[in-house]
């Protein structure tokens, strides 16, 4: 979530680091740790963390590649969306998206919390980068208590949690529907989210974010 939530207000460049590291068993690399704080308080041994790193390393190359697009568009807002329909911000008369909100699916501790910021390139095509702010939760087993879990543990006891869908609700046009070959677009994975029903879908797993392009299909627009 902290690597791509950025990105929802166009930063300058976004800096990873962390206060201890380790190098591998042949003297390479960095890797980050977490501190094993049960039965050495005082002492703690370096232990690998087994999520922050892979996280780290996985999301790297989808944040460089939008970080550059980014760069060169225009922020407009960022809002974090909840399960109640509210009003999209529209950044221009022309937009066609009436209302936003994440779909109510009744798992999980909560629902909600999906970071949504709206920009505009040149010729003033809508972008949106949306951010999955609900990430991991702790699900005890035999330890019952969070912070008894030692790092080598954390995959097992902090799972992520399932994937939540942002629902974009397009103005009603009547008969004619001039949106129905509209979609968001996502230059990193070369996939659309297609118009349907009245409707956008966006899956967002755990923690992911997307930038999306808001195109019309029939005039082949990316």
């Amino acid at each position: 979530v902290l690597l791509y939530l950025p990105l929802c207000f166009k930063p300058d460049g976004i800096f990873h680091y962390c206060l201890r590291s380790y190098q591998d068993f042949k003297g390479y690399g960095q890797r980050s740790i977490a501190f094993s704080r049960v039965g050495m308080p005082d002492y703690p041994l370096l232990v690998p963390d087994p999520i922050t790193w892979r996280a780290v390393s996985l999301s790297n190359p989808r944040i460089k590649a939008y970080g550059v697009i980014i760069k060169d568009l225009n922020w407009q807002n960022s809002e974090c969306i909840g399960t109640s329909r509210k009003k999209f911000k529209k950044p221009t008369k022309d937009n066609p998206i009436q209302y936003i909100q994440v779909q109510k699916q009744g798992i999980g501790e909560y629902e909600g919390y999906i970071q949504c910021a709206t920009y505009l390139d040149k010729e003033e095509n809508l972008w949106l980068m949306v951010v999955n702010r609900r990430a991991n939760f702790f699900l005890p087993g035999i330890i019952t208590e969070p912070q008894f879990v030692p790092p080598e543990e954390f995959d097992i006891y902090f799972p992520e949690a399932p994937p939540q869908k942002l629902l974009l609700t397009f103005k009603d046009s009547g008969r004619k529907n001039p949106y129905q070959n509209y979609a968001f677009y996502d230059p990193y994975e070369d996939k659309f989210y297609p118009y349907h029903n009245g409707n956008i879908e966006i899956e967002l797993p755990a923690g992911e974010g997307r930038l999306l392009k808001l195109v019309n299909r029939t005039s082949n627009d990316r």
